[in-house]
C-alpha cells in the first residue's frame, strides 16, 4: 500500500512487524536556498564511563522506547540527508538519526514545516539544517546534497523518502499529475543518487536507502501511476546496487505498507470510499491490522543504516501486525 491514511478506514495504529526480503553480506564493506540558519559548530559532547553519549536535551536513561537502539550501533557524528522530511516518515527519521548522533540535512518543499522539524531537533541537542527542495527541480536536489557536503565535509547516508501520488483511474488520469509523480518519485531520486554517489564513490563508503511501497509489487487500482513509480524505484535500486557492488557503497530499500502519513491528503474525496472498498475486497487492506506509525518506519531505516560495513540489509519490508 502507498504511504497513506485512508479516510473512512481505520487510522488506529497497529503493531509493526518487519519481514526480511533478503539479508546478503556485502563483499566490502553548494549551499543556499534555505532559510534555516546554520547550526553553530558541533554540539559539545563527552562520554561517561558507560560510553553513553551525553548531549543537551538527550537523556541517557534506559527506557523501553530507547532499548531498541541498544541492538544496533548508530555511528555518532556521521552526516545524512533525508528528503521529504517536513512530516511523516521523513520527519520521524530525521529526529531518530539526530538523536543517535548523526548530523542531518533535511529537504522538502514546505519551508515552514521543515524549519519546525529542525527547531525540534536542535532543542533536543541534535545538529540539523534544512534546504527547501522541490524534487522536480534538478538544481534544488543537487543543492541539497551539496549543502550537506559543504557544511559538514562529508556525506554518509542518503534516504530518498520524498514522494507524491494521486488517486484516480487511468481513464480519468491527468497528464500533469503523472508528470509530477514521476519527476518527484523517480527522476528526483535519480538526481539525488547521482549527486550523492559522486561524493561517496571516491571515498568508497556510504549508504543509500530508497523508500518503496507495497504497490510496487501488488496491483492497487486507482494508484497506477504511483505504483509504477515505486516499481521503478525498486528496480532502480537493484540496478544501482549491482553497479556499485564492491565499491563500498550500500544501496538498500524499505518497502512500507499502510503507514499513517499525510500522503493521502490530496486524494479525490469522492473516489476514496470506492477505492478503499475495492482495496479491502482485493485483500490489499486489512481493517483489523491498523496502520504503522512513521516512527516505526524510521527505526527500521535506522536499523538498516546501523549495520556493520560487512553487512547489508538489501530489501526490508515493514507492515502492521495483524491482530
Amino acid at each position: 500500500m502507498p504511504l497513506a491514511t485512508a479516510s473512512g478506514w481505520t487510522s488506529r495504529p497497529g503493531s509493526a512487524s518487519l519481514r526480511r526480503r533478503s539479508w546478503p553480506i556485502s563483499t566490502s564493506a553548494a549551499t543556499g536556498g534555505s532559510s534555516c540558519a546554520r547550526t553553530p559548530g558541533g554540539a559539545g559532547r563527552h562520554r561517561r564511563a558507560t560510553g553513553c553519549p551525553v548531549r543537551r536535551g538527550v537523556s541517557c536513561r534506559r527506557s523501553a522506547r530507547s532499548s531498541w537502539r541498544e541492538a544496533v550501533e548508530l555511528r555518532d557524528g556521521l552526516v545524512g540527508v533525508v528528503t521529504g522530511a517536513s512530516s511523516g516518515i521523513g520527519a520521524a527519521l530525521a529526529r531518530e538519526l539526530a538523536a543517535g548522533g548523526m548530523r542531518v540535512v533535511l529537504g522538502a518543499r514546505r519551508r515552514a514545516r521543515l524549519e519546525d522539524v529542525v527547531t525540534s531537533i536542535r532543542e533536543s541537542g541534535g545538529v540539523a539544517d534544512c534546504v527547501e527542495t522541490d524534487m522536480r527541480v534538478e538544481a534544488q536536489v543537487e543543492r541539497l546534497i551539496a549543502t550537506a557536503i559543504d557544511r559538514h565535509g562529508r556525506l554518509d547516508a542518503l534516504v530518498n523518502n520524498a514522494a507524491v501520488g494521486y488517486l484516480r483511474t487511468v481513464a480519468d488520469g491527468r497528464s500533469e499529475e503523472w508528470q509530477s509523480t514521476f519527476e518527484t518519485n523517480v527522476l528526483g531520486t535519480l538526481v539525488a543518487c547521482r549527486a550523492a554517489l559522486r561524493h561517496m564513490l571516491p571515498r568508497a563508503r556510504g549508504d543509500i536507502v530508497n523508500v518503496t511501497s507495497a504497490s510496487a509489487h501488488e496491483a492497487w487500482p486507482y494508484l497506477a501511476a504511483y505504483a509504477a513509480s515505486k516499481a521503478a524505484i525498486y528496480t532502480l535500486s537493484r540496478a544501482l546496487r549491482a553497479e556499485v557492488a564492491g565499491l563500498g557503497v550500500r544501496v538498500m530499500t524499505i518497502e512500507v505498507h499502510n503507514a499513517a502519513t499525510e500522503f493521502g491528503t490530496n486524494f479525490d474525496p469522492a473516489l476514496l470510499p470506492v477505492a478503499t472498498r475495492r482495496w479491502v475486497e482485493l485483500g490489499l487492506l486489512n481493517p483489523t491490522a491498523g496502520l504503522i506509525m512513521p516512527e516505526d518506519v524510521a527505526r527500521a531505516i535506522v536499523f538498516q543504516l546501523s549495520q556493520p560495513e560487512r553487512a547489508s540489509v538489501h530489501d526490508l519490508e515493514i507492515r502492521a501486525r495483524e491482530n
